[in-house]
């Protein structure tokens, strides 16, 4: 009895959805998006609500296209998986992230507590060993917040809890409180940091598009070498987005890195000697994916790597879309 009907009479009739894992899991947006690039397009978690009130089922949709001999796309094959097992398990897994994470967070922050008092020799002179031994557990603990700052953050990005309040703002101004706030820790290590940005007006959550700089940053100063320079530059793409780029002159990323580098706990430097968690490009990620943009690193010519992301550009099409992630719809 299906045969014949509109894909939405066949869907919007019988499922609302009540989330999802993407900015605009609408499904005739998508189809026009395939049918447009030429591209597949993937939604990874979508969560609907039967309107017969028989339950919720969550399910991955992965649009295709179907292109005649010339290349030219004909029609579309649309597949929807049901992952409702596997995203409860999901949701165990997140909630238990969650509560370890802020179990481990009161006492690494009393340790941490502590360890400033005693280097602040208020109950006493330290010797140098003792000195040198808490400056390492105070080094220990800022490493192991910040593994526990990554977990929460990438539990909550993954279901859709963290926050997103994009605004109008101008993109300079936001990258030079940046560079001026590593710009100490940079020059420490004998790293020169240039800023060659243009004006632009963006339309971004500005805590989650400076979370996406300050990795690249942190990852500059871990893999560049001793007087090296790292040079945070902007462009506009396509009329629509404004590119942000980190460019080092280190060692560059292998190419078959390239891509997996963007997976949770992976690591270019397993060795130990470079600390990390693996997580943080990973957050970057999904923080971009999240308004459609493209992140990405490349070699550059001159030798070093050069990461980028892109951001939408404040139009008013592109903050229409945007303020539209808290209201999924078909």
């Amino acid at each position: 009895e299906l045969i014949g009907k509109h894909y939405l009479d066949v869907v919007s009739k019988r499922i609302r959805i009540v989330g999802s894992s993407s900015t605009n899991p609408r499904l005739g947006r998508n189809i026009k998006k395939v049918i447009d690039t030429g591209q597949p397009v993937t939604v990874e978690t979508v969560s609907a609500e039967y309107l017969d009130g028989s339950g919720i089922v969550d399910f991955q949709v992965r649009i295709s296209p179907l292109k005649n001999d010339d290349g030219k796309v004909s029609a579309v094959l649309v597949l929807a998986r049901d992952i409702t097992a596997m995203m409860k398990l999901q949701r165990m897994k997140d909630a238990l992230i969650t509560t370890a994470s802020h179990e481990l967070r009161t006492p690494v922050t009393v340790i941490a507590g502590y360890a400033d008092l005693m280097l602040g020799a208020s109950e006493g002179d330290l010797n140098e060993k003792q000195r040198y031994y808490l400056m390492r557990t105070k080094e220990s603990t800022a490493r192991l917040t910040e593994m526990i700052n990554y977990m929460l953050d990438t539990s909550r990005l993954e279901s859709g809890q963290r926050e997103n309040k994009p605004e109008r703002v101008q993109i300079v101004p936001i990258l030079e409180d940046i560079v001026d706030e590593y710009s100490k820790r940079f020059a420490s290590k004998g790293l020169t940091l240039q800023l060659d940005a243009k004006p632009a007006e963006v339309f971004a959550d500005v805590s989650r598009l400076g979370q996406v700089v300050r990795t690249f940053f942190s990852n500059a100063l871990k893999f560049t070498p001793d007087g090296g320079t790292v040079v945070l530059t902007t462009s506009v793409k396509d009329e629509t987005m404004l590119e942000i780029a980190v460019t080092d002159n280190g060692a560059g990323v292998p190419e078959e890195s390239r891509l997996e580098i963007f997976d949770k706990f992976t690591k270019l430097d397993n060795s130990g000697s470079i600390p990390g968690s693996g997580l943080g490009l990973a957050i970057a990620k999904t923080i971009v994916d999240g308004w459609e943009g493209l992140i990405a690193v490349e070699n550059v010519a001159t030798g070093g790597a050069r990461f980028y992301f892109t951001v939408p550009l404040a139009k008013e099409s592109n903050e229409n879309d945007l303020e539209k992630q808290e209201k999924p719809e078909l």
